[in-house]
């Protein structure tokens, strides 16, 4: 993207210094003794203010080089701010997954590779929250016998019901509720009451798919923080 920006400005500008008659003023002004006769001399421009073609043929090496140096630089000011952008994602989505990651982890403790770290390091966060999401996923599969399809029909009818059905808000909710009723039953080691929940919704276009997955399980992860008052509401209701 970068590289497409600069090509394309200094091309505008390479385009736009061509323009003949900015040409001659731009070689005239440098060697200024050198009679080129490129135009009549009755054509030649006097000011550089009138007319609007003489003013464009002195302006245009002056716009060209600016526009080459924008289209050279500007890729290199905007890298550092979108590794900032990005790093600061991480940073945000990393502390997000710390509560479902701790709740998941602590029904299935051997997916854990080192529970007792949960800080990420500055120059490592893109690791740490891979690691934290690829977590979460294998717990997933690990809760699969305690996934109750009741929790989960209960839980589509109170998003249905608020208008979020099929968004990906509407379907973090209801993974949320299936992942914390199978945690609750695996602690109390409860057999399956029923019909086992079916995986989230989009979970098979997004296996294999890293980012896809470090995108969604942050919305699992608001929606599980506020469950309890998402319960409470429905119960009101």
């Amino acid at each position: 993207m970068k590289t497409r920006l600069a090509a394309l400005l200094t091309s505008f500008a390479l385009a736009f210094a061509s323009y003949a008659p900015g040409v001659e003023r731009a070689v005239e002004s440098v060697v200024p003794h050198v009679a080129l006769g490129l135009v009549p001399d009755h054509a030649r421009c006097s000011s550089p203010l009138t007319p609007f073609r003489c003013t464009f043929s002195v302006t245009a090496p002056a716009v060209a080089v600016l526009l080459i140096t924008v289209g050279l630089t500007l890729p290199a000011l905007l890298w550092p701010l979108s590794r900032l952008r990005r790093r600061r994602w991480e940073r945000n989505s990393f502390t997000a997954l710390e509560p479902l990651w701790r709740e998941v982890t602590s029904a299935v403790p051997e997916v854990a590779l080192d529970p007792g770290n949960t800080e990420a390091d500055t120059h490592d966060l893109d690791f740490h929250l891979h690691r934290r999401a690829i977590e979460i996923n294998d717990c997933v599969p690990a809760l699969r016998r305690y996934r109750q399809a009741s929790v989960r029909d209960a839980a589509t009818a109170e998003v249905a019901r608020r208008g979020t059905a099929d968004t990906p808000e509407g379907d973090a909710e209801v993974e949320a509720a299936v992942i914390a009723a199978a945690v609750d039953a695996k602690h109390a080691k409860l057999p399956l009451d029923g019909d086992e929940a079916p995986p989230a919704a989009g979970t098979r276009s997004r296996k294999g798919d890293l980012l896809a997955e470090t995108a969604w399980l942050p919305l699992v992860a608001d929606a599980h923080a506020h469950r309890p008052a998402l319960e409470n509401a429905g119960a009101a209701s």
